[in-house]
């Protein structure tokens, strides 16, 4: 399961065209990663991001690994990442 999840990306997640706010070739908006369990009960524990990641918390707080570097967003925080990462919950 994990090689396939780095190997297929977020693109290839089934639930991405079924929740994404927008999606056309080049972009995607979803209100929550969580939405994104590619027809999983829970959420992959990893997930190869092939696109440019923008993550803004709105609220409460937001606590992963970004190719192994622990990461915390608080309300108003906003992440950039590169293309090609391996995005890991906590």
């Amino acid at each position: 399961m994990v090689k396939n999840v780095l190997e297929n990306g977020i693109w290839h997640n089934s639930d991405l065209d079924k929740n994404a706010a927008y999606k056309d070739d080049r972009i995607a908006i979803v209100d929550s990663i969580q939405s994104l369990k590619n027809g999983q009960t829970n959420l992959a524990a990893m997930v190869k991001v092939d696109a440019v990641l923008l993550v803004f918390c709105v609220k409460g707080k937001a606590s992963f690994f970004i190719n192994g570097n622990s990461y915390m967003l608080h309300p108003n925080d906003l992440m950039i990442c590169v293309p090609n990462i391996v995005f890991e919950k906590v």
